[in-house]
């Protein structure tokens, strides 16, 4: 094999390698499932084939919006660990000492957006986005959401 072709090979190998572990740690650290509580979603699903209807939420500030979708049938979900290491940075942080452990993400530049994670009785997902600083006085409120 000609020396050019060795490089290749060992630089392919190499960026293999590391997609096998970034693989690994996405599915064992942050995945979210484990094989029970799939295969339990799963049943749920079969016997469920309805969306939890969604009150009228955008514009909202996000405490409004919240107590709104919780009232139609909706539970904040959690999706990060309690010792996960994104908690521990603003401003995700400060929104989850407000209580929101639904918090899923937040940006603290620009419109600093969050997303918040719900699911009804029938397991779909409900993706609420915020924008506006949640200890400022105009605070956040819903931007848009998306059902899954």
């Amino acid at each position: 094999m000609p020396e050019k072709n060795k490089i290749i090979f060992i630089f392919a190998v190499i960026i293999a390698i590391i997609a096998i572990f970034i693989a690994g740690y996405l599915f064992f650290y942050k995945g979210k499932t484990n094989n029970s509580a799939v295969k339990e979603n799963n049943a749920v699903a079969k016997k469920c084939s309805k969306v939890t209807a969604m009150p009228e939420i955008k514009g909202l500030a996000y405490a409004d919006a919240r107590a709104k979708i919780i009232s139609a049938g909706w539970a904040p979900f959690q999706t990060l660990a309690n010792d996960s290491y994104d908690i521990g940075f603003e401003p995700l942080k400060s929104v989850w000492a407000l209580g929101y452990h639904e918090a899923d993400a937040c940006s603290g530049t620009g419109e600093a957006p969050c997303r918040f994670d719900f699911k009804d009785k029938c397991n779909n997902l409900l993706y609420v986005t915020t924008v506006g600083v949640f200890n400022s006085i105009d605070g956040a409120h819903v931007a848009g959401y998306v059902i899954k």
